[in-house]
């Protein structure tokens, strides 16, 4: 009889508790053992997935105004432009410096002629010239 009138008034704190708290069936649910398998356990974890756009033959203008959206977009850009004529090389130079500018990115040279210009959100570690690159050089 208590139990009834217990149950029949429920109190903010009585309703509070029944929130927070776990049924019987639940915690029977919880208390049975999973089955257990003898592969081996995976764990994967979510990367972010991010493009590197390589612009293998700058031919005009147009590749670069491609080339500076897609570091608006906050995409790494590498551009070749060892078949481009000087003329234009330098107005690309130009062009997608102050495009890097613009996002606050970076230009980091790879080659002669090959640039990777990304955006401010990657950051580009270059390791010092050893005495043993240097010699693999000559």
């Amino acid at each position: 009889m208590e139990d009834t009138a217990t149950q029949e008034r429920s109190s903010f704190m009585g309703k509070l508790k029944g929130i927070f708290t776990q049924s019987e069936e639940e915690e029977a649910i919880e208390d049975t053992p999973h089955p257990v398998h003898n592969s081996a356990v995976v764990n994967i974890a979510k990367t972010h997935r991010y493009s590197i756009y390589v612009r293998k033959d700058v031919r005009g203008m147009e590749d670069a105004h491609a080339a500076a959206a897609g570091l608006r977009q906050g995409l790494q850009q590498i551009l070749n432009l060892e078949t481009t004529d000087a003329v234009l090389r330098q107005r690309v130079w130009d062009y997608m410096t102050c495009a890097c500018q613009m996002v606050d990115g970076d230009i980091e040279k790879i080659s002669e002629y090959v640039w990777m210009v990304v955006p401010n959100s990657v950051e580009v570690i270059v390791e010092p010239v050893t005495p043993k690159m240097t010699s693999m050089r000559n």
